[in-house]
């Protein structure tokens, strides 16, 4: 039994539930795993009419080592109206998956989003997928969509009073503060949009005195250390911007509790001071208070101390900790959770990723080769996989993000991190002291992992093995599922196995899982009993899972800035050059005269040519519900056409009054026989014969799209008729219910990168101005550590940016990038 059916019998037959538990219980019978998914696109600024091109990585949450949990991966690009634009799903293979959008031209502009995300993600609500904003713009007379800015939510609430305006957070370390204990307390301001402010004042006591000053380091954050006295309320005052003043009270400080205080030293170790009123330090006198680290959700240190008087000092190591985001909490004598604060553990062997060009500037046009080198702190080579973008660094705004800002950050806190590259800037000598603040402050409660051990969760979605085809076989009058029915799959353009087996279980359920089904194709699916007969009515699932609710996005704002200005106005010239190129292109071509159809391609395998009479285009419509079926429908609206009680269908007249009987093409595919299945493959004739007559005659007209009638000579010369139709799903489920011919959409089959040919053509010169001038989704280090890439500089004399984004195969994100001139 594979892995996803073993999951699936698990789930079916002791109906897995993943409750709350405390630090010391494990969920019985059955391992949660997490996944985590990143995209990384070519850019985040495009114009409408562009492509995107994405490279996907999905990973073990609790490892960061590529996963092969699930292969399905569902990517979304969502506009400002919440409203899913384009979807695609990709098949995954070993964690790794390349997509691409074609952004329609009359998309409207504004702030889209990428969302990425599994099956299995689904369990945990949407804590796990991935987002990312995208631009996109357009001419100054399309639309901009701009989204309605709602005020940031955070650990506060905001009340009717403070909607729309600035704001002031405060987050005291551990949790709360407690009267007579000394207490770090993290602040965060913020406009109405969420967007970090800075702020000066101090801290008033309820008697007038100043207790403690406060003013911003970064982005809106900063902290004070004060100690908050009984019964005595505080409030912060001072000004926005140096200009509005403000008045927020702080939290009021508990009566009685422990507290939390934290520090990291020199060596790494993170030194942990636990402290008690005199009311609660008598209570757990003599008692152990539980200490537990953990990261993403697993436990790495455990430890316990008493406390001598009203405090107790405990040391954990550094190296006993995982890299990346650790929760430290607080339990009391019952082990119940008092306190916790999150820390950053800096990783002890940091990659070490450089990026070099063959030449220090290019010529436009020029071919640039950039060696890559990848190597761990003590300079041993790293092999790992990555995909690689070089763009034009004057028209593209910098990304504020990527993979190592958020497998290691952003996908481990809620909400928007503002500038997350700030925390990850080598050149920032402030980064880690910074990046405390942001942990004290956003990751204040809202700890990822807490939040699911706080919320419980039941497992509802499984880990997708691949396509899955499933359904139902029912009796045919009534509801009741027939068990041990055979369910046999024919996909004629499945990669490797084209048949497929199974049987219905005891409710007339089926499963066929792990199907290798890319692009759009027709299948064909029956069920028959033990002894191959037909039986019952055979119902087929949605092949694919239908998008995840949509949450609007708080606090998106339409970019006014320097960087949009200068994107829309060189990107929308540029844009416009090149359309113009290709239309004198076409317009250059010689004594050709090029005309269009509306109407359908009629093609024959004996050949043929159209007849002088007018051949006849039916869109059908709700009106011609009166005819019942479609023989009904072309007896009284196709001039010629006779009925033929004998078929009860209809014929037409030929030469010497021969009845002539009309060839078939359904949905673009020709009917070589009476007994050929419409969906039969043209060129091989794969999925055989139905082995009984399609009764096209008795459609039932409200299948129907459309009808096309055309009068032809065949090539012996002799005079037919083309019946052409378009059909709706389930147009010939009522003729076999024990059978189902039908188109599905597979796997989303990425296109591959290329550049167009900007040679000069036609006695005019043309201009490869492209935003994007390489890109490389799926390379990968050698033994050695390294790889190169090449591609051709553009026509723009301009400072190309390069950005390669991977995973080493131990499961490390790592990220780097350079500049260089066209001259």
């Amino acid at each position: 039994m594979n892995f996803i059916a073993s999951i699936r019998l698990c789930v079916l037959l002791m109906g897995v539930l993943f409750s709350q538990c405390s630090f010391a219980q494990q969920s019985p019978g059955f391992k949660v795993f997490f996944e985590k998914t990143y995209l990384h696109t070519d850019r985040s600024y495009y114009t409408a009419g562009e492509d995107i091109w994405f490279r996907a990585y999905l990973v073990n949450a609790q490892t960061g080592i590529r996963s092969n949990t699930s292969a399905n991966l569902y990517v979304e690009l969502i506009a400002p109206t919440d409203e899913v634009v384009l979807r695609e799903t990709l098949r995954l293979e070993n964690g790794l998956a390349n997509g691409d959008f074609k952004i329609p031209a009359d998309v409207d502009a504004g702030k889209f989003r990428m969302r990425a995300y599994t099956n299995w993600m689904k369990n945990f609500g949407d804590q796990f997928f991935f987002e990312k904003a995208i631009e996109i713009v357009a001419d100054p007379e399309v639309k901009t969509v701009k989204p309605k800015a709602v005020p940031v939510m955070l650990a506060t609430p905001i009340n009717s009073a403070t909607v729309g305006t600035n704001h002031l957070y405060f987050f005291p370390e551990g949790g709360s503060m407690v009267a007579g204990l000394p207490c770090t307390v993290a602040f965060k301001a913020v406009d109405a949009y969420g967007k970090g402010i800075h702020i000066k004042g101090k801290i008033i006591a309820a008697n007038g005195d100043s207790v403690a000053r406060l003013e911003t380091s970064h982005s809106g954050l900063g902290n004070f250390t004060f100690t908050p006295m009984p019964n005595t309320s505080y409030i912060a005052t001072g000004k926005y911007y140096g200009m509005e003043l403000f008045s927020q009270p702080l939290p009021k400080a508990l009566s009685s509790g422990l507290a939390l205080q934290i520090t990291e030293s020199a060596n790494g170790n993170f030194t942990v001071v636990i402290q008690a009123d005199p009311a609660t330090a008598t209570r757990v006198a003599n008692t152990p208070l539980q200490v537990v680290a953990r990261h993403t959700g697993k436990i790495n240190v455990k430890d316990s101390v008493v406390l001598s008087g009203q405090k107790a000092v405990l040391t954990i190591p550094g190296n006993a900790l995982q890299e990346g985001i650790n929760a430290i909490t607080l339990y009391d004598e019952q082990l119940r959770p008092q306190c916790e604060r999150l820390v950053f553990v800096k990783s002890s062997n940091p990659l070490q990723i450089t990026l070099t060009g063959n030449q220090a500037s290019y010529a436009p046009q020029q071919k640039a080769t950039i060696e890559i080198a990848v190597a761990d702190a003590q300079n041993q080579p790293v092999q790992g996989r990555f995909s690689a973008a070089a763009t034009d660094a004057n028209l593209i705004p910098a990304s504020d993000a990527h993979i190592v800002s958020y497998f290691m950050l952003q996908s481990e806190i809620r909400g928007d991190i503002e500038n997350p590259l700030q925390y990850f800037n080598f050149g920032n000598v402030k980064r880690y002291e910074q990046l405390d603040l942001l942990l004290q402050t956003q990751g204040w409660r809202e700890f990822l992992w807490r939040r699911l051990v706080d919320s419980g969760f039941s497992i509802k979605h499984l880990p997708e093995p691949g396509i899955t085809i499933s359904g139902r076989v029912e009796k045919k009058f009534g509801k009741s599922g027939l068990k041990d029915m055979n369910i046999t799959l024919f996909a004629g353009n499945a990669r490797g196995d084209k048949i497929y087996f199974t049987k219905t279980d005891a409710n007339g359920r089926f499963f066929l899982d792990g199907l290798p089904l890319y692009g759009p194709q027709n299948i064909r699916l029956t069920a028959r009993n033990s002894d191959n007969k037909k039986e019952g009515m055979l119902l087929m699932d949605t092949i694919l899972q239908k998008p995840y609710p949509i949450k609007s996005v708080r606090n998106i704002v339409y970019d006014t800035s320097v960087q949009h200005n200068n994107y829309l106005r060189l990107a929308l010239a540029q844009n416009k050059l090149m359309l113009s190129q290709k239309d004198k292109d076409e317009h250059e071509l010689q004594n050709v005269t090029v005309t269009g159809s509306n109407k359908p391609r009629v093609r024959l395998v004996d050949g043929g040519v159209k007849y002088g009479k007018a051949d006849s285009l039916f869109t059908i419509s709700g009106t011609d519900k009166q005819y019942e079926t479609l023989s009904n429908f072309i007896l009284s609206r196709y001039p010629g056409a006779f009925g033929d009680a004998e078929n009860n269908g209809f014929f037409f007249y030929g030469d010497r009054n021969s009845k002539i009987y009309p060839n078939w093409v359904v949905d673009g595919r020709e009917d070589r026989s009476m007994e050929a299945s419409p969906f039969a493959d043209a060129e091989t004739g794969a999925m055989g014969t139905r082995g009984e007559r399609v009764d096209y005659n008795n459609i039932p007209i409200d299948k129907v799209k459309t009808v096309y009638i055309v009068p032809m000579i065949a090539t012996g010369g002799g005079m037919s008729y083309t019946v052409q139709l378009t059909l709706h799903p389930g147009a010939f489920d009522a003729y076999d219910l024990s059978l189902i011919n039908t188109g599905v959409s597979g796997y989303y089959e990425a296109r591959k990168y290329f550049v167009p040919d900007f040679t000069s053509t036609n006695g005019f010169s043309r201009n490869d101005l492209r935003s994007t001038i390489y890109w490389q989704p799926d390379a990968k280090t050698n033994a050695d550590g390294k790889a190169s890439i090449s591609y051709k500089n553009s026509d723009a004399k301009t400072t190309v940016s390069v950005c390669v984004e991977g995973i080493s195969d131990k499961g490390i994100p790592f990220v780097g990038t350079m500049k260089y001139e066209v001259k």
